[in-house]
């Protein structure tokens, strides 16, 4: 369309009122009403904030106007009302496409004029982006004038990304990113490739090393590890449950019960005995060297389908059990026992932990002839050991 800083101008004819008095005409004009637009400099892109002049004439006579931008812009629509000065301006963020928008003047009288126009918007220009990790998320910053921030890893296979949030740092808009390692008793190190969209689809990237170190597991204590630090609602969590070295000889896992938020449900056909990653029903982890032959008799006498209990305060358990066929005991145990995928339906902070007794002896181990608990199983968080996940909406 060439450069747009062209002027528009119509000019709505004179309006005259007629008396007639005592045989005699008299006329009484009415002021006339023009408005001019001037568009910013070409070439406009998509995103960039532009300003837009409406010009009446005349100058001085109060006014008011409507700009509609054909929905090319943010905002889409402008009103300025009861206008003195000689010129006045609309900001807006321009929208990628052809568009076809135009201006209503007003004047102080109620009459009304609309000059129309056309602009064309090019695609958004590509993002800088730049990234940093520390305390378990990576915090992006780019030069986009436009939210929400939606954050893509292209290597999922060590890290886990959260649901980013948007925000400012520094005055640029930018975002921050929960992130974890796929295997928090492994750790992870390794470059992260990161693709960041804007909300008028800008989109740039950048690669950032990223190095989580392992967790330590205190002795003789139960963990619940979530490994994705926040999910949306529905989206599964992967909870690892891991024992740090046993105080007593170790060789069945019996009746370890669970417990989670009560809208949270187990994923069908996601338990996976042992490390994260192994193949489902291939146990790992701690149990080869509990029974090298790998013989296994496994929840609910091989079903897999861990039920919830509903225990009335809140909170469901769901119970786990495995037993080693061919299996020796183990002084000193550790490792993973076994990961699983649960969904929740309602957003917030949802913890896991475990439940020792109800009636019944729960959350215990065994060797041939003796039953024992794990000395600690308040999973709380210590050690810097998430216990919780955050489910937004």
């Amino acid at each position: 369309m060439g450069r747009l800083a062209s002027w528009f101008s119509l000019v709505a004819a004179a309006l005259t009122l007629i008396a007639c008095t005592g045989g005699g005409n008299k006329s009484t004009p009415v002021p006339f009403v023009s408005v001019q637009v001037t568009a910013p400099a070409a070439p406009l892109t998509a995103g960039s904030t532009t300003v837009w002049t409406a010009t009446p004439e005349p100058a001085t006579t109060l006014y008011s106007l409507h700009w509609d931008f054909g929905g090319g812009a943010v905002p889409n629509t402008v009103d300025q009302l009861n206008v003195l000065t000689a010129g006045s301006t609309a900001s807006v963020q321009l929208i990628a496409g052809a568009w076809h928008g135009s201006v209503q003047m007003t004047d102080h009288t109620g009459l009304s004029v609309t000059q129309p126009f056309d602009f064309t918007v090019g695609p958004p220009k590509a993002l800088s982006v730049a990234a940093a990790y520390t305390g378990g998320r990576i915090t992006l910053v780019s030069d986009s004038q436009s939210g929400p921030l939606t954050v893509a890893a292209t290597d999922s296979t060590l890290f886990n990304l959260g649901v980013p949030a948007t925000t400012t740092v520094n005055g640029q808009l930018g975002a921050l990113v929960p992130v974890s390692a796929a295997d928090p008793l492994a750790g992870a190190s390794g470059e992260v490739q990161l693709q960041v969209t804007d909300g008028i689809g800008a989109q740039g990237g950048t690669t950032l090393h990223v190095a989580i170190a392992p967790v330590t597991l205190a002795a003789d204590t139960l963990y619940a590890i979530p490994l994705q630090k926040t999910v949306r609602v529905g989206e599964p969590v992967t909870v690892l449950l891991a024992t740090g070295p046993t105080a007593h000889p170790f060789e069945y896992m019996n009746g370890v019960g669970l417990t989670m938020p009560g809208d949270g449900a187990y994923i069908w056909d996601t338990l996976n005995y042992g490390a994260v990653g192994g193949q489902i029903l291939s146990p790992d982890g701690i149990w080869p060297s509990l029974d090298p032959t790998g013989g296994f008799l496994l929840i609910e006498d091989g079903n897999d389908f861990p039920e919830g209990t509903d225990l009335q305060n809140g909170l469901n358990r769901w119970d786990f059990s495995i037993s080693p066929l061919g299996a020796h005991a183990l002084t000193g145990a550790q490792g993973a026992l076994l990961n699983a995928k649960f969904k929740f339906t309602t957003p917030g902070v949802k913890t896991f932990g475990f439940q020792q007794l109800q009636g019944v002896k729960r959350t215990y181990y065994s060797d041939e002839t003796q039953e024992y608990y794990w000395g600690n199983i308040a999973n709380d968080g210590s050690g810097g050991i998430a216990n919780s996940v955050l489910v937004t909406e």
